[in-house]
């Protein structure tokens, strides 16, 4: 079984309010040279399609231009993984961010040229959500 660098999922909280957070992480990452590509905000989809109420969560797309074009330039399979996927959700008066590694979670073995580009995206992204939360837990699948 391949051992990976990264436990499947991080969680990182603030103690700030869900909009507060929410912006904190934005401007950490326009500060490099990550971005969001796209943004899924969970609790409204909720509350429209099913009428629920739920605590504000958004899905942000995190990626790198450049580390993306390394990637699926050496192998087309590999934007399957990119951008990587960070859950911001408000949980009274903290926020709650849990990223997540997918090759980790899958445990599955990554396509030709991409384990580089997406560990340092990874990296890169802990970093930025260091830069603004405290790392509380990892999750490890049971194996």
């Amino acid at each position: 079984m391949q051992m990976h660098r990264y436990p499947a999922a991080t969680v990182y909280v603030m103690s700030e309010p869900f909009e507060k957070g929410l912006r904190m992480v934005r401007e950490a990452l326009a500060r490099t040279e990550l971005s969001v590509t796209a943004e899924l905000d969970v609790s409204d989809r909720i509350q429209r399609q099913l009428g629920l109420g739920l605590a504000p969560c958004r899905i942000l797309l995190v990626d790198s231009p450049y580390l993306l074009l390394e990637a699926v330039a050496l192998d087309r399979s590999a934007a399957v993984l990119l951008p990587l996927h960070v859950v911001v959700a408000g949980r009274g008066t903290q926020t709650v961010m849990h990223c997540l590694n997918p090759p980790a979670l899958a445990g599955a073995e990554l396509p030709a040229g991409t384990a580089a580009p997406l560990a340092r995206l990874q990296t890169q992204l802990e970093r930025v959500l260091e830069s603004v939360a405290i790392r509380q837990d990892s999750y490890q699948p049971a194996v």
